[in-house]
């Protein structure tokens, strides 16, 4: 069966993901049931490390009330099925009076989204009614590098599958990699941001020289000193705004929103605890169900 994620369960895990520090949180996680031998989804995973010892966590979330059968059912699957040694249901409608004892009777913790905590410290949270989303892709189609010649070495072939070392050969890296770290350090998202025609924007061009001393290796071991770097491809602007919905989850101020941008479905979680600046994170999906990919945008 296919993992499917809806966007309550996305909002979930980025939730999850800036609240558990060091933990390993993963979404759509698959379990083995140790009685009927099946594999079992979970909406969220938290695994924490103890000692020599492995603490799992479920979440599972459901974006409406939770009644008794709902939790009788969560409750079955991880405790009958030993999937995880803890639970915690989250519950975007809350939870209703026989579901909160039917948790307390077997020590699962339950999350209302939403819950009436005061949260009158949070100065990003509560600050803003919507906000703006910008986003740019580039996808790479051709990479040139300019290397020093060198007397008698045979002509460099530069193909996605050349190796690149530093100078004493300790830090290995591909084209590709090469390539994400230009981008990511350059200021190229800025300055597109910064042109007024950047919705029409169709391509980029990147180039420059080169940061750190760089060598390509050619195919008899040879080293090439790498000066310059071209890089050209696909550019994708899109920009969309979004209502921020304020809730609280387990203390913490959660700004939240969804929005379509480009051809991605997007879920933002803002969060926000007392004394520690705001942390964002978005879930962008290609399509509905899917788990899609986690983007964390810092504070």
């Amino acid at each position: 069966m296919p993992i499917r994620s809806n966007e309550f369960q996305k909002l979930v895990h980025l939730i999850e993901r800036q609240l558990s520090g060091v933990a390993s949180v993963q979404q759509c996680a698959e379990l083995v049931d140790q009685q009927s031998g099946e594999a079992r989804e979970v909406d969220v995973l938290i695994t924490v490390e103890c000692g020599d010892h492995l603490l799992r966590i479920g979440v599972e979330a459901t974006d409406r009330k939770a009644g008794t059968p709902w939790v009788e059912s969560m409750v079955t699957k991880h405790k009958g099925g030993m999937l995880t040694d803890r639970q915690i249901l989250v519950a975007a409608g809350g939870f209703t009076r026989g579901a909160i004892k039917k948790a307390q009777a077997y020590n699962v913790a339950i999350v209302a989204l939403g819950s009436a905590e005061s949260t009158n410290w949070a100065k990003t949270v509560g600050k803003y009614a919507s906000l703006w989303f910008r986003m740019v892709d580039l996808s790479p189609e051709t990479v040139t590098l300019t290397v020093m010649s060198q007397k008698g070495s045979p002509p460099l072939a530069i193909g996605p599958d050349i190796v690149l070392v530093s100078k004493d050969h300790t830090k290995q890296a591909s084209l590709r990699g090469f390539v994400h770290q230009v981008l990511k350090s350059r200021s190229i998202l800025k300055d597109v941001y910064d042109r007024a025609d950047r919705e029409d924007l169709s391509r980029f061009t990147a180039e420059g020289s080169v940061d750190e001393e760089i060598y390509a290796l050619d195919g008899l071991g040879g080293t090439h000193l790498v000066t310059r770097f071209r890089i050209e491809g696909n550019l994708e602007f899109a920009i969309s705004e979004f209502q921020v919905q304020k809730s609280s989850y387990r203390g913490a101020a959660v700004g939240h929103g969804e929005f379509d941008i480009g051809d991605k479905k997007a879920v933002v979680a803002i969060i926000e605890k007392e004394g520690q600046e705001a942390t964002f994170s978005v879930n962008l999906a290609a399509k509905d169900n899917d788990p899609g990919t986690v983007v964390d945008l810092g504070s």
